[in-house]
């Protein structure tokens, strides 16, 4: 009998065959990413990917961000930045089955992914080209609504959410000790520091699971599902804490150095900006990880509070310690 990811898979793969022009002679699945199924389809045309939006996990609204974001994509691609080709129907990348499946089909891309803190030099300094001329032709895009910012009070809810039950269930000293840490700094910032931040739109998820690398070099920025008018600056602090960060032996200022050279090549980013970079990613991202169930978590958000908590660690001299890069 058929499990239900068999009938989805056949229903994708018809679909394709009937509106692209192609035969699917293979596929493969690919275990990666939350609830979503995704595909190596090897056709007589080439090799595509296929991904099926979940969902449980993609609302109608946030199908209507994934239509943004993969149009966003496409011109990107057009404009030569390293990520797959999306395929259009019917005037949309986001194809729909004809039970109602939502997908996406776009070029395979090559490479291997590396794991956080150990991309190299030569890597992580084609990455910072990439992400610079990226946000270089984002820039020329026309502007969106801004869709975050950071906010003491929305910050501070989760806080009490957290901290109230990590004293009810008897947390660790280590996640109590963070929470504490946590709200200390949320007293201490002021908002405004950030209005200085550029707009723009950004990608907003690239960490290494999302790139793909060759031995010297980038072979694709991938999922651009979270694509939002933001900050792009969230994209250079993201990269470095995932490529250039090991909870083991700390920042690697040499693999910095290299990102921001390669960064620079296409948009200035000067190295006094870093520090406020990486606090606004705290900013976003330290309710994410500084949880009260963190110690029972997957391995990624043990990895990422790490990283947010060598932020908080380091909170007030940031600028002194990227001084030198």
């Amino acid at each position: 009998m058929e499990q239900p990811i068999d009938l989805i898979k056949k229903e994708i793969i018809e679909t394709i065959q009937l509106n692209l022009g192609v035969k699917v002679k293979s596929s493969q699945s690919i275990s990666r990413g939350w609830l979503n199924f995704k595909w190596k389809l090897k056709t007589d045309q080439g090799v595509l990917f296929a991904k099926q939006y979940h969902p449980d996990r993609f609302t109608p609204k946030k199908l209507e961000d994934i239509k943004i974001a993969l149009e966003i994509q496409a011109k990107l691609n057009h404009y030569g930045v390293a990520c797959p080709k999306p395929y259009a129907l019917d005037d949309t990348y986001l194809m729909q089955t004809p039970t109602g499946t939502c997908f996406v089909v776009m070029e395979f891309s090559e490479g291997e992914l590396v794991g956080p803190g150990k991309v190299n030099v030569d890597q992580i300094y084609d990455l910072g080209k990439a992400a610079g001329y990226m946000h270089l032709v984002l820039s020329r895009f026309p502007k969106g609504k801004l869709f975050w910012i950071p906010s003491y009070e929305e910050l501070l809810e989760k806080w009490d959410n957290h901290w109230t039950n990590a004293q009810l269930q008897q947390r660790s000293d280590r996640v109590l000790c963070a929470l504490e840490k946590q709200k200390k700094l949320l007293d201490q910032i002021d908002m405004e520091y950030f209005k200085e931040c550029r707009q723009g739109w950004a990608h907003w998820d690239l960490w290494v699971d999302n790139i793909l690398f060759f031995p010297e070099k980038v072979a694709a920025i991938l999922d651009f599902d979270r694509m939002k008018y933001v900050f792009p600056e969230l994209d250079i602090s993201r990269a470095i804490l995932s490529c250039a960060f090991s909870p083991e032996t700390g920042m690697n200022f040499e693999a910095v150095a290299a990102f921001l050279a390669g960064y620079n090549q296409y948009l200035p980013f000067p190295k006094k900006q870093l520090a406020r970079s990486l606090r606004l990613s705290w900013c976003q991202e330290s309710s994410w990880w500084i949880t009260h169930d963190i110690e029972e978590r997957s391995e990624n958000p043990a990895r990422f509070f790490e990283e947010i908590i060598w932020i908080s660690d380091h909170w007030h001299e940031l600028e002194e310690i990227f001084a030198s890069v």
